[in-house]
């Protein structure tokens, strides 16, 4: 073959596999929107509308640092804002704006995971286990799944050639991934370092001093690109609330303690523990909530109280069911309670489920899953590193794969070191981790392929035994739900069907705000469709509750129109202990609403001007 015909051919493959790799990223999109949208009848719950309760504020006219305080992600509110504008306040609109971040981010880690391994068959390998962890992925997540690959990405482009276009590039998405949270820029910052940082190795010795220079300049381009973005949110920031005092209340914004050495549980990695039959829990007291049957009578129900431990607490919860509390929720007696009972709340059943018939455990799974998610940037770290170390053995290409591994190593290490707070927080990373895992299905070793291959099929059973509740693996169910879905995301205006929420709606005014505590309460104010008042609804954690910030918050309850103060668990008060002045006020402006069981309070100043419903219950519209 002659060298024309020699070059002719290695382009026609070049071709091919582009071209390849192209269907491989549509069918990874097309798998990935198909997932998501599958599995949305288990996803319309309170802490995937985290944003919304500021994007209801924003649209009220309210703005943050002066009507309500942000606490980390300002430029997320404002795109959930934008999102209900653009489809009419719906909730279609969150869902919509969470499944596209989602859907691009994966498809982008999928790129990333092609350019290292080179084979669509390892790309497809992962993605059924990809596909298995979203169904079962809070879509909150949806941020953290579309910038890390989008900023290794970028990250990656500039090894590839490093210029000052590609540092801006690199900037811009850092300060954008600032502004959606913070320590997202942080995370970029340091993929940047680390890429100019391993770039160094290929620097010539007599032009060291040059290289450094236009590197340092790459640097200072990047951060004046960011800075360009972030100084008018800072400004803004320091002109309302104050930018010390800003720092101070988003830093303390999680309290709880975090595993400090999230890594130290890779000494007890055990590939046998998605096997491991779930054990039975310690006894616990908790409260259920359920409705009698018909055919139960006074007598055999006072009976099956005894029997089962069940004390009755003498209230009903949202639903109108019975409230009891439990005195072993482990208690495998329990599922002879069934034929006595309908519309239970509060029970353990999956876990039961587990004990009685021996099935392994969804925590051992989800540790599993979460130790796979801690060991992929260690081998990333170390496999690189030993390429770059080995410099007379290695083409370019192996070099610049080695940087490559080395950047998403430190990258992901980080991510993980911040916020893998409990092991099913490892979805946040999951797709990209194992998407650039896929580089081990195609090791140059046989022995490094085969144990990759058995590491994938352990993993893979792992994701199944923690998510085999998914709709994923129910299609029949999963069928039936999406008509009910697709209503409720398209209602307006939006309505999960409390009738609380009904009632506050209905018998409040349009430039009223509504205090709002409770656990995880964030779709209040959106289904309600009034603002944040007093600032904030994290009350209950005790955030912003120094003096100075309780002060600030009280000044706004004491301007704005509060005509109630609500609680979607418990009663309103329990959540203000820790704010003495807030709950002083509470107690002598507030009535609690009877029949409500605290959890709603009324301004007692105000006088009504109807009835809801034909009920006793004040409106004052």
């Amino acid at each position: 073959m002659s060298d024309v015909d020699a070059i002719a051919s290695t382009g026609i493959k070049v071709v091919e596999r582009t071209h390849a790799y192209r269907r491989c990223l549509i069918a990874v999109g097309v798998f990935t929107v198909a997932a998501l949208v599958a599995t949305a009848g288990r996803q319309i719950y309170d802490s995937n509308l985290v944003s919304l309760p500021e994007a209801t504020s924003i649209l009220a006219g309210d703005r943050p640092y002066r009507d309500f305080f942000e606490w980390g992600a300002p430029l997320a509110a404002y795109a959930s804002a934008a999102a209900q504008l653009l489809v009419g306040y719906r909730l279609i609109g969150e869902f919509l704006l969470q499944w596209t971040c989602i859907a691009t981010g994966v498809v982008i880690a999928f790129h990333l995971g092609l350019r290292l391994s080179r084979s669509v068959g390892a790309a497809m390998a992962v993605l059924p286990l990809v596909l298995v962890i979203l169904g079962e992925t809070p879509t909150y997540h949806y941020s953290k799944l579309f910038f890390f690959p989008l900023i290794l990405w970028l990250v990656w482009r500039y090894l590839d050639q490093p210029s000052p276009m590609r540092s801006v590039a690199i900037g811009i998405a850092g300060a954008i991934a600032f502004l959606f949270r913070h320590d997202y820029g942080i995370f970029a910052a340091l993929a940047f370092f680390a890429a100019v940082a391993v770039a160094a190795k290929n620097a010539p010795t007599n032009e060291r001093a040059s290289w450094a220079e236009s590197r340092a300049g790459h640097i200072v381009t990047s951060g004046l690109a960011a800075a360009a973005l972030v100084l008018p949110w800072a400004i803004v920031v320091q002109v309302n609330e104050g930018f010390v005092d800003y720092v101070q209340a988003s830093s303390t914004m999680y309290e709880s303690p975090r595993q400090t050495i999230v890594f130290a549980s890779l000494l007890g990695l055990n590939p046998l523990l998605p096997f491991t039959p779930a054990a039975p829990p310690a006894p616990q007291t908790a409260v259920v909530a359920f409705q009698w049957r018909e055919n139960v009578s006074e007598s055999l129900r006072h009976e099956l109280e005894g029997r089962f431990g069940l004390r009755p607490l003498g209230e009903r919860d949202d639903a109108g069911r019975a409230k009891y509390e439990a005195a072993n929720v482990y208690d495998l007696r329990l599922f002879d309670l069934d034929p006595y009972i309908t519309d239970g709340a509060g029970f353990q059943w999956n876990r039961l489920n587990e004990i009685r018939w021996h099935v392994p455990g969804r925590d051992n799974a989800v540790e599993w899953l979460q130790q796979l998610t801690l060991l992929v940037p260690i081998v990333f770290l170390v496999s690189g590193g030993l390429t770059m170390w080995r410099r007379g053995h290695q083409t370019a290409v192996d070099a610049l794969d080695a940087k490559r591994m080395v950047v998403a190593g430190l990258f992901l290490a980080a991510a993980d070191s911040a916020l893998l707070r409990q092991p099913s927080y490892m979805v946040a990373v999951a797709p990209l981790t194992f998407a650039l895992g896929s580089r081990f299905l195609v090791a140059t070793s046989a022995f490094g392929r085969v144990v990759t291959i058995g590491v994938l099929v352990v993993t893979g059973v792992a994701a199944v035994v923690w998510a085999r509740e998914s709709l994923l693996f129910r299609p029949r169910d999963m069928v039936r739900s999406l008509p009910t879905t697709f209503t409720q995301l398209l209602a307006s205006p939006p309505d999960d069907g409390n009738s609380s929420f009904h009632y506050l709606r209905e018998c409040t005014t349009s430039g009223d705000h509504l205090l709002v505590t409770g656990m995880t309460p964030f779709q209040v104010n959106y289904y309600v469709q009034r603002p944040l008042a007093g600032g904030h609804l994290y009350w209950r954690t005790g955030w912003r509750s120094h003096p100075a910030q309780e002060e600030r918050s009280l000044a706004l309850l004491q301007t704005q129109s509060v005509p109630f103060a609500v609680s979607n668990r418990r009663p309103v008060l329990d959540d203000f202990t820790r704010y003495p002045r807030i709950e002083e006020y509470l107690k002598t402006n507030y009535a609690e609403l009877e029949g409500s069981g605290g959890r709603i309070l009324v301004d007692r100043r105000r006088v009504p001007v109807g009835r809801f419903a034909g009920t006793s219950m004040p409106c004052f519209r």
